[in-house]
C-alpha cells in the first residue's frame, strides 16, 4: 500500500513507478484541484512513456469530464503490467538507427547526444560502442543493444506474448 495525500493504495507498482506517476500528476494538475482533465491526462501519460489516443483518454475517463489520482494511479499500474521492456528497448533501439540498417554507428550516438542536449564526449560515445558493440563493425548491433540495457545478455529469441526469451 502507498499513502499519497492521505489516500492508501494497493497498485502493485514498484516504489519508483509509484512515484513517477505520482509526480506525473502533480506536475499536469494544471490548477492542483486534485484530478486530471483530458489533455492534462494524455500530457502526462505521454510524459510517463505511454502514448494515448483523444479516444482511449476518452475511453479511460469513462464519460466523466476528470480523472482523479486514484484512477490515474489504477489506470497507469494496468498500464505498466501490460508493458513489454524489450519491445520497448527495440523501439528504443530503432529512435537511434537512423539509417535504419540494424546497426547503431558511432556517428548515430553522438548526433543523438547532441539532440538530447548531453554532455557526452565523442571519446566516451566510442568506449560505449566498443563495449556493447560486440562484433568488430564499429556498431551496436539490436540485440548488444537489448543485451546492455537489459544488464545481461540474453540467449534465445524473445517471445512478446510471453514477456520472456526462450
Amino acid at each position: 500500500f502507498k499513502v499519497h495525500g492521505g489516500m492508501a493504495m494497493a497498485t502493485g507498482l514498484t516504489a519508483e513507478q509509484q512515484a513517477e506517476v505520482n509526480l506525473a500528476f502533480d506536475l499536469f494538475d494544471a490548477n492542483g484541484d486534485g484530478a486530471l482533465h483530458q489533455n492534462e491526462l494524455r500530457m502526462s501519460m505521454r510524459a510517463l512513456g505511454f502514448q494515448i489516443s483523444e479516444e482511449e483518454a476518452s475511453r479511460t475517463m469513462a464519460g466523466s469530464e476528470v480523472i482523479t489520482r486514484k484512477q490515474f494511479v489504477e489506470d497507469l499500474a494496468h498500464r505498466y503490467h501490460r508493458r513489454d521492456p524489450v519491445a520497448e528497448m527495440r523501439r528504443a533501439f530503432r529512435l537511434f538507427d537512423r539509417d535504419q540498417d540494424g546497426r547503431i554507428s558511432l556517428e548515430e550516438l553522438v548526433t543523438a547526444a547532441e539532440e538530447c542536449g548531453g554532455d557526452v564526449s565523442k571519446t566516451e560515445l566510442k568506449a560505449i560502442v566498443r563495449e556493447f558493440g560486440r562484433s568488430e563493425r564499429g556498431s551496436v548491433s539490436e540485440r548488444e543493444f537489448v543485451d546492455a540495457l537489459a544488464g545481461q545478455p540474453q540467449d534465445g529469441e524473445w517471445v512478446p506474448s510471453q514477456k520472456r526469451w526462450v
